[in-house]
């Protein structure tokens, strides 16, 4: 997983293309330095095309890092809101299988497009009083450019 920060504070997560143990660290990895930094953000996370829904093994390593207290407490103090872009219906079956064992310390929702992902996000920041960077057209813009660059788009 990548986490893109260029919109802080509303994050960009794009999945890998398949989950195992590396594609888990990597994950950690880009939210480190967001817990480090303290400040409340939201998050658009995104699966690419192509991407292969994770199996119960992998939805296990995903579960782990997401239920660990460190990041419970982080996410929870850190994170106002988050939207899930999601197609297909494979996908949306892992992610709701996902969410039968988690419950996220933040409001969640799950979206089908960009622009409703940012909308959300949008609306979690201001009901927080964290500013934001740009209109949400703007952002939807600026997110979907970075989808395409990155093969990741909706």
């Amino acid at each position: 997983m990548r986490v893109f920060g260029e919109n802080f504070p509303l994050l960009v997560a794009v999945g890998p293309q398949r989950y195992d143990a590396e594609a888990v660290k990597r994950m950690a990895d880009g939210f480190e330095e967001y817990f480090q930094r303290g400040e409340r953000y939201a998050v658009i996370s995104i699966q690419p095309k192509g991407s292969i829904t994770p199996g119960p093994a992998e939805r296990k390593l995903v579960l782990d890092w997401l239920e660990s207290p460190r990041v419970r407490r982080y996410a929870g103090e850190l994170c106002v809101g988050a939207s899930t872009i999601m197609h297909g219906a494979l996908m949306r079956g892992a992610f709701t299988a996902v969410l039968w064992f988690w419950k996220p310390p933040f409001p969640m929702e799950t979206a089908a497009t960009v622009a409703r992902g940012v909308d959300y996000c949008v609306d979690r920041l201001r009901l927080a009083s964290v500013r934001v960077p740009a209109r949400p057209a703007e952002l939807t813009e600026r997110i979907e450019r970075l989808l395409a660059s990155v093969d990741a788009s909706p």
